[in-house]
């Protein structure tokens, strides 16, 4: 009995992080198809997306570190989506 409550929960973890790996890829791959298509220098915009990804990095690093993973996922995702929201309504 507790062993299929374990495969049951290990299941579950693998679809969930299947889903946020898909979306994750989906995204990025969408901006550098997109990035051509944005105003501005495409140099520029290239740098922009550099700049963010390591400042990115930079806050991301500490906070799987400090945090649990599972905590700082959903904080990464409300990030994301309050982000996304700013940029859509702006």
């Amino acid at each position: 009995m507790e062993t299929n409550i374990a495969e049951n929960r290990y299941i579950i973890n693998v679809v969930r992080m299947s889903v946020m790996w898909t979306a994750a890829s989906f995204c990025i791959y969408l901006l550098l198809y997109l990035n051509k298509y944005l105003p501005g220098s495409i140099f520029l915009n290239y740098y922009l997306e550099g700049a963010t990804g390591a400042i990115g990095y930079l806050i991301a690093a500490p906070l799987y570190k400090y945090l649990k993973i599972r905590i700082s996922f959903i904080i990464s995702f409300i990030l994301t989506l309050l982000g996304s929201i700013g940029i859509l309504l702006f």
